[in-house]
């Protein structure tokens, strides 16, 4: 079981690294004056989309609810709450339209 889960880490991480290469590569590309035709890039990131699901994929439904640890501490101590966060980016814009609905009806109310 240890051996299998050891492998399972191994494959995801050779997939995010070269994930992370491919990406690194089209930005490189992209910010460059030459460049490259728009097929060509367009095909690389539509391969970085597939990669990117697969890794997603390779996530087990425990594992999503583990936070980010960064390696070393970020430039700016204000970011390291958000690399904590584990709220979901569905519930935070659902707080925030709420928050939008409350600060409306509450505009409304100070009219009367």
């Amino acid at each position: 079981m240890s051996n299998r889960r050891i492998e399972h880490q191994h494959v995801f991480l050779r997939q995010a690294t070269i994930l992370r290469k491919n990406l690194y590569d089209w930005d490189r590309v992209l910010r460059s004056q030459v460049g490259e035709d728009w097929p060509s890039m367009l095909g690389k990131l539509n391969a970085a989309l597939s990669q990117s699901g697969n890794l997603d994929g390779g996530i087990e439904d425990l594992l999503e609810h583990f936070v980010y640890q960064p390696k070393k501490c970020p430039v700016n101590p204000q970011d390291v709450p958000y690399f904590l966060s584990t709220r979901l980016a569905d519930a935070m814009n659902s707080v925030a339209d709420a928050d939008d609905m409350d600060a409306t009806t509450a505009g409304d109310d100070s009219r009367m």
